[in-house]
């Protein structure tokens, strides 16, 4: 591996993580950021209106690819630009360029989650509940039966360490650097990970991932690279340690074609873990503990953010507690992982009774 890829990557592994640490609690999944608009029209004024509608369309088309399935956000592909724009919360506008005719701007587009959730339910359309990630990815080589990860030459490596990872999908992608330590904890052979579960909690805390995905590409034809042979790409999930295998992809072309479907596969697989089925509300009742106004303030925010929660109601408040019922969209399976994404934790009170609390995590 080149020396200077890993000296700048090195740098931008460390300030990524940093972000990333900071905001992987609190990043709002319908604020679209980042959305670059050029328009020409007659005179300025009437740019800056058609950039503001292209924005909103451009922002939205972002959104629903980001929580619905592939096949079902081509569903509203077409949707109507006044609808759109009813679900928009706000805007707000960076490095804004006017011209006699002519209007350029970065646009952060804001959805109201309420109404783009039954936007969703009335076109009976699962969404991904909330963000995964970062996920780190171990691009290993087939050659014959071993899977390589650091030998060298790794093409397949080597189109993942280089490729740029949007900051608009629910899952991000991180690479490994491939220093000493990953070296040491991430084992050159797919085979040899047989019981590793120390080395891949050493990953995880290193890169701050939640989970950890090898892909295997294996070229269709005698070269190491594929050419127009096609690629065979088995993907792995790590779980206590060991690789299971989740799926396989038949790519009809190199292997930037297979890293791009590959990306899309490990985007629709976490759509699809923690989608929620907006034909199916359920509820519970639950009593949420604190110790001050400021933390039942604190958890009362944290339950507006989460997406599928659709209201919930205080029913008794205390100096201490308060017994509140949650009404949500899809199943408790979905509902407890969100719930612990913004740091609150479920507890059964009693297995007779349907009744939970609620502790925030300090």
């Amino acid at each position: 591996m080149k020396i200077r890829h890993i000296i700048v990557f090195l740098v931008l592994i460390t300030l990524s993580l940093m972000s990333w640490s900071a905001q992987a609690q609190n990043r709002d999944i319908f604020l679209v950021k980042d959305i670059a608009i050029d328009v020409t029209e007659e005179n300025a004024v009437e740019a800056r209106a058609s950039a503001f509608e292209q924005a909103q369309i451009e922002a939205f088309n972002v959104l629903k690819d980001r929580l619905l399935s592939s096949f079902h956000s081509q569903r509203l592909d077409e949707l109507d630009p006044l609808i759109i724009q009813s679900l928009v919360r706000d805007v707000s506008v960076d490095n804004e360029q006017t011209a006699p005719t002519r209007y350029r701007a970065e646009f952060s587009v804001r959805f109201d989650k309420n109404k783009t959730k039954d936007l969703f339910s009335e076109n009976n359309l699962s969404y991904a509940s909330f963000e995964g990630g970062p996920a780190l990815v171990l691009p290993f080589l087939q050659i014959g039966e071993q899977f390589l990860l650091w030998d060298d030459p790794n093409p397949w490596r080597e189109q993942w360490f280089e490729a740029q990872y949007s900051s608009q999908n629910l899952l991000r992608i991180v690479i490994p650097v491939g220093d000493l330590s990953d070296i040491k904890d991430a084992p050159n052979n797919l085979l040899e990970y047989s019981d590793a579960s120390q080395s891949i909690e050493n990953l995880k805390r290193r890169y701050g991932v939640e989970k950890i995905y090898g892909v295997a590409a294996k070229s269709k034809g005698l070269a190491i690279e594929p050419g127009n042979d096609g690629v065979n790409i088995r993907v792995f999930q790590f779980f206590d340690g060991l690789p299971i295998e989740i799926g396989r992809l038949d790519v009809q072309g190199d292997f930037e074609v297979a890293h791009e479907q590959t990306i899309q596969y490990l985007q629709e697989n976490w759509k699809n873990q923690t989608k929620v089925n907006t034909t199916a509300t359920s509820l519970i009742m639950a009593r949420a503990f604190y110790s001050s106004i400021e933390e039942w303030n604190q958890i009362q925010s944290s339950l507006k953010s989460i997406t599928n929660i659709k209201t919930f109601e205080p029913k008794t408040i205390t100096k201490s507690y308060s017994d509140i019922t949650i009404t949500f969209s899809g199943t408790r399976d979905k509902i407890f992982p969100a719930m612990q994404k913004r740091g609150l934790f479920l507890s059964r009170t009693s297995i007779i009774e349907d009744k939970f609390h609620i502790l925030k995590q300090l």
